[in-house]
Order: C-alpha cells, then sequence, then structure tokens
C-alpha cells in the first residue's frame, strides 16, 4: 500500500483537495506495481511551517511511503510529477516543495503483515 502525505502552510479548499487526490493518485501508478486503488492520502493544509525563518511563504511537505522498493528512475519521474502538480494546484514554487521518500519491508493491515 502507498501512502502520501502532503502537509503545506496553504489552505485548501474542497476543490483543490479533489485535485489533489486525482493527480496523485494518478501519479502513484508511476511506480512499478502501485495503483491509486491502493493509495491512502492525507492532505494536512493550514499548518504553521517555517523554512529558512520564513513563514509566509508557501511550502509543502510531501512524504511518499512505499512498501518494498522502487527504481530510482521511478522516483525520479515521480518526484517531478509531484512537484509539478503541487505547484500547479497550489501555487507553490517548485523550490519550496520537498519530497521524502521512504521504503518499508513489512506494512501491517487488518491485524497481519503484509
Amino acid at each position: 500500500m502507498p501512502f502520501i502525505r502532503a502537509t503545506t502552510n496553504v489552505s485548501v479548499c474542497d476543490e483543490k483537495k479533489a485535485e489533489l487526490k486525482t493527480a496523485l493518485g494518478a501519479s502513484i501508478s508511476i511506480v512499478s506495481g502501485k495503483a491509486e486503488c491502493y493509495l491512502m492520502l492525507s492532505i494536512e493544509d493550514g499548518v504553521t511551517m517555517a523554512y529558512q525563518g520564513d513563514m509566509k511563504t508557501p511550502l509543502a511537505m510531501i512524504e511518499v511511503q512505499l512498501l518494498g522498493e522502487a527504481d530510482r528512475g521511478e522516483l525520479e519521474v515521480l518526484t517531478a510529477k509531484i512537484s509539478e502538480d503541487i505547484s500547479r494546484i497550489l501555487g507553490i514554487d517548485e523550490s519550496r516543495i520537498y519530497i521524502n521518500h521512504t521504503f518499508f519491508k513489512d506494512w501491517g493491515v487488518g491485524g497481519a503483515l503484509c
């Protein structure tokens, strides 16, 4: 199961959240074996965030968590696509969008390990 958490200091209306859900859902399929039908997504907006002491300029931290591993080339394409989508939808400069990729060997759901 892939999980994406998008955290931003920008307030995001429901329409933009739906647009993000669609864009990130489509983007996850860039990684082999991952699909929107398995994606869990969290959009945390209006969060107090600071970067380089600046709390006013829009920014975002995107966490992509994946069971297993992923090809570096796929991650490069995924990173570019997510940055482009976040910038386009939320108006955040790509230089202020940070993306962290984390991989897990084990994942539990329904009381069982996957």
